[in-house]
């Protein structure tokens, strides 16, 4: 069995919770039946700087790099001086020519492997005597310097980051013994972007695993009657762009309500242009023990751990079940810490660094429990504690609640309160989310390569509403097997296929229909090896 090493900027996590993390699982997870796969990522800093193996199965192993101060200080900087919202590729690719650990990996590993695939061009950073007598492979994502063009021509920065991203695709393009293409469009872009010809690049469209939503499309394919909207997508400009769009629509909708979830969600809710809600999610989701329900910004890493920052007054809501409350507290300095719980109040002194803080006797109460300390002076937005940890015991046990999930509170945008945002969901919410919706958007003005949330949509037989850049490269057909059209024109077809049930069931079912048959994961990477076994 031929051995493949991969690199990719990012890891890849399982199960996947973007549309990057996905096709970089799936596809090597699928190649891993023909070959012995090794797959070098670069995931979050951890405190000893060492390396994680993750056997994913057993031809197919991920090496995750950590990164360094060397990204948190290109951020700040890039943060600094210009205005890109999201730049950890580029980031990761100028760690990467410093990284020890990459270096070391690289050198022990690249001996073993006859074909380099780099997923992404951005770690295309590898000494060229590495690479000597090794097959190498572009599997692209997207064109990557034409989807960063518009985010980064803005300042001089951006200028030359782009510049930068320009040589490394072209470099990896022209090196490259073939290119993988997510599809035709991009396909032709390769050749004429950088000269490559078209004989050199193959077209690997994006995919899903459908079989997932087998028993779960049969309850999907019929008008619920809620009415309800859903948008999923990961924390990349283009989705940020697709929010505004569906606020506009919003607000020639304001009795539909607009689901936004995954990462996206976090640009805004770490933003002012949100406030809190108290809005039920329809029983969307399982009723929680404990609720983060206000002064609480989005869910950060610190060293891979889900930690949230608070504001200097924070609510945290406990249902009657729960007998006790610990938090992990991390505090910037020396304070206090006030909690109040209705008929009594309690006081903490905080050190600065991490600290227990644990409140007894609250079964039987279903309390909201107010927390109050002096605000961090030392940062531009007003902090006061940040939690890494929540545990509580209930009958005698102790349970822990996840910090990842963003679903336990919810936001709304101040201009469109019909946008609601849910934060970061698991695949079992997702689920969830997707038997309360009738329409799924894809309202995107922007970007490079195919959406794998299309495809996601289609397969649990949502009817998708899309603009052209949403459903670019899927070959798919107006009104038989999504609905594709401008933005002005998404409420109009938003209450045409809301009040037409056979309409609805033949977008669902053909939109099924063309997923199984184009866009299965496992049919995709067949062809991938079909491909690498002939050239």
């Amino acid at each position: 069995m031929s051995c493949v090493l991969a690199l990719s900027f990012h890891p890849a996590f399982y199960p996947p919770k973007s549309g990057g993390e996905e096709r970089l699982y799936n596809i090597y997870n699928n190649l891993s039946r023909h070959f012995k796969v090794k797959l070098v990522t670069f995931t979050y800093p951890n405190a000893e700087n060492s390396v994680e193996r993750v056997n994913h199965n057993e031809n197919f192993t991920e090496i995750r790099i950590p990164k360094t101060k060397v990204s948190a200080i290109f951020h700040h900087f890039i943060n600094r001086c210009s205005d890109i919202k999201e730049c950890s590729a580029v980031v990761t690719s100028i760690e990467s020519r410093f990284n020890r650990n990459f270096k070391k990996v690289l050198e022990a590993e690249i001996g073993n492997a006859d074909t380099v695939i780099f997923v992404y061009p951005f770690l295309y950073t590898v000494p060229g005597r590495l690479l000597n007598g090794k097959k190498i492979i572009y599997e692209s994502h997207n064109l990557e310097y034409e989807l960063m063009k518009e985010a980064f021509s803005n300042s001089f920065l951006g200028k030359f980051l782009l510049a930068y991203v320009f040589y490394l695709e072209k470099s990896l393009s022209t090196k490259s013994s073939f290119i993988f293409a997510v599809s035709e469009e991009n396909k032709a872009k390769f050749s004429s972007l950088y000269g490559i010809g078209k004989n050199k690049v193959y077209v690997s469209p994006n995919g899903v695993n459908p079989d997932v939503y087998n028993g779960f499309f049969k309850e999907n394919s019929a008008l619920s009657g809620s009415g309800i909207c859903v948008f999923i997508g990961s924390y990349h400009p283009p989705n940020i762009e697709a929010i505004e769009n569906i606020k506009k629509v919003a607000l020639q909708m304001p009795n539909n309500l607009f689901y936004v979830a995954g990462n996206v969600s976090q640009y805004f809710i770490n933003s002012d242009l949100v406030e809190k809600t108290d809005l039920e999610v329809h029983n969307i989701f399982s009723r929680q023990k404990i609720t983060l329900a206000d002064g609480f910004y989005g869910v950060e890493y610190w060293d891979s751990v889900p930690t949230v920052w608070c504001r200097p007054e924070f609510r945290i809501k406990v249902s009657e079940a729960v007998e006790s409350l610990e938090l992990k507290a991390y505090s910037p300095e020396d304070k206090a810490l006030k909690a109040g719980t209705g008929d009594r109040s309690i006081s903490f002194s905080l050190k600065a660094g991490w600290n227990p803080v644990r409140i007894e006797d609250l079964k039987n109460k279903s309390l909201d429990l107010l927390f109050e300390c002096e605000p961090f002076k030392n940062d531009t937005r007003p902090l006061g504690i940040a939690i890494q940890e929540i545990t509580y015991s209930e009958n005698g046990n102790t349970f822990k609640f996840d910090l990842s999930q963003g679903s336990n509170q919810l936001y709304a945008l101040k201009k469109a309160k019909n946008v609601i945002f849910l934060g970061r969901v698991s695949d079992e919410e997702k689920q969830a989310l997707y038997r309360a919706a009738d329409i799924a958007l894809n309202p995107m003005t922007s970007g490079s390569g195919t959406n794998i949330k299309m495809l996601d949509y289609m397969a649990a037989g949502l009817p998708v509403i899309s603009t052209p850049v949403g459903a670019r490269g899927l070959n798919l057909e107006n009104y038989e097997n999504a609905i594709i059209c401008d933005i002005p024109d998404f409420p109009v077809k938003i209450n045409q296929i809301l009040s037409d049930s056979k309409l609805y069931s033949k977008i669902s079912s053909n939109g099924r229909r063309t997923v199984k048959d184009n866009f299965d994961w496992s049919k995709i990477a067949s062809e991938m090896v079909r491909v690498l076994g002939q050239t």
